[in-house]
């Protein structure tokens, strides 16, 4: 498998992370997959990190299709896409652009701190994601309200930074729209 889901309870983060060869095929599988891993988890945050790739094979169109599929996950909740390399930065870009009407808390990143610095986390601890540890921990909300799923309402993160960067505009790459 080029991807791995995992998630960390206390902040409710789900992350993908990609290793290895991302093609076409792998990237349309995980979006398929994130869906199930979504309802599993019921997180405030997503995350896809590219850090591990080792190569980029996908075409601009398979990029423009995912973006226009329905978004796994509720659109006023936060998603990061990290991409430290600039093919992969591109098309996270790509990504961001085309799905900006059904995913406005999109953020393309280069790297998991700064998505970390964003949210106000430090280092958070992720585990696999297991069908019953995932359904147990759903049963429990980690947010009193869907209000309270922004990333300035996290539970235990820091708020300075993270308040100062919505107040600039949200976004760690400014999306133009038309």
């Amino acid at each position: 498998m080029a991807y791995q889901f995992d998630f960390n309870s206390t902040y409710g983060i789900l992350r993908c992370r990609f290793e290895g060869d991302v093609t076409d095929e792998s990237l349309k599988e995980c979006y398929k997959a994130s869906g199930e891993y979504v309802a599993f988890t019921n997180p405030n945050v997503a995350i896809m990190d590219f850090s591990n790739a080792s190569s980029l094979n996908v075409s601009s169109q398979t990029v423009r299709d995912l973006a226009n599929r329905a978004p796994s996950m509720s659109g006023s909740q936060p998603r990061f896409l990290v991409a430290p390399s600039p093919s992969l930065y591109g098309m996270a870009r790509m990504f961001q652009q085309y799905g900006s009407e059904t995913r406005p808390q999109m953020y393309v990143v280069r790297s998991m701190d700064e998505a970390y610095a964003i949210l106000g986390v430090e280092e958070p601890h992720f585990e696999p994601v297991t069908k019953r540890a995932a359904i147990r921990k759903r049963q429990t909300p980690m947010l009193p309200s869907p209000a309270a799923a922004s990333p300035c309402n996290l539970p235990g993160a820091r708020s300075s930074k993270r308040r100062a960067f919505f107040r600039r505009g949200g976004s760690a790459t400014p999306v133009s729209r038309p």
